[in-house]
């Protein structure tokens, strides 16, 4: 009876990992069915792909031309041209960071390479290094709860556009925490400053985290006491942009209401 139950467990098992997208969006970090596609298409090399964060470097252009060098490419991108090509068609390489490299990518656990079957440089260390230092700069802040974040029509900042937010700003917030905040959100539109409504904000970060594994740099202001009691907020979020008028954001949160986007 033991090994009938233990077969079924593992077959429902394989049936819910399998469940799971695989390179429906690009966050970097895997989820147990693309692990398992990658711990089958790398199982020589006896790396286990679960739970880990990977980055991807590939040849391949956008324009299905090969580019003469090598350039950082999403999950999205990894997966889509592995299941469109064969063994023949494409050349992997697998680089596991060491204890100096994570150090400098510390949210990264390993890059891939997938190559075209042409490419004759060695994989050597110092080649690794170089290509490695490309996503140093890189700010890994994608939420786990990305689908169940910004789906309310209210202003209120709910516990999972609370948890979304913090991992979006995990850099710039530092203490501060968005659970039961009241924050602003402020776009350049139509030459004006203009508020946005919550869902709009958050939708736009999620279009862009499925095609992205980094989000652009908005800007996110903490209020002061002051600023908080003259205008009702905590904090502050303004979209990307070069320069920030904060006296005029100031004043217009004051008295203005948001506004759906429609840049």
């Amino acid at each position: 009876m033991k090994p009938i139950l233990t077969t079924i467990f593992v077959a429902l098992l394989t049936i819910t990992c399998f469940a799971q997208p695989i390179g429906a969006d690009s966050n970097p970090k895997l989820n147990d069915a693309e692990a398992a596609l990658c711990n089958k298409l790398f199982s020589h090399t006896g790396y286990d792909f679960k739970g880990k964060t990977v980055m991807y470097i590939t040849n391949i252009g956008e324009d299905k031309t090969y580019s003469s060098g090598y350039l950082p490419a999403t999950k999205t991108d990894f997966f889509r041209h592995t299941n469109q090509a064969t063994d023949t068609l494409i050349k992997y390489h697998l680089a596991i960071l060491n204890t100096e490299q994570k150090l400098e990518t510390p949210d990264i656990d390993a890059v891939v390479y997938f190559m075209t079957p042409d490419f004759n440089r060695g994989f050597k260390g110092d080649w690794v290094d170089k290509s490695i230092k490309r996503f140093k700069t890189i700010k890994i802040n994608f939420p786990d709860n990305i689908d169940l974040a910004g789906i309310d029509t209210t202003e209120n900042i709910t516990m999972e556009d609370a948890k979304f937010l913090n991992s979006i700003f995990r850099f710039e917030r530092n203490s501060f925490d968005f659970t039961n905040k009241k924050v602003a959100i402020v776009a350049f539109h139509n030459y004006n400053y203009a508020m946005l409504y919550k869902r709009d904000y958050i939708q736009y970060i999620k279009t862009h985290l499925k095609t992205h594994f980094s989000i652009p740099t908005d800007w996110f202001y903490i209020l002061n006491s002051t600023n908080r009691a003259s205008t009702g907020y905590d904090a502050v979020i303004v979209e990307y942009s070069k320069h920030v008028d904060f006296n005029s954001v100031l004043e217009l949160i004051k008295t203005y209401k948001p506004i759906s986007d429609t840049k």
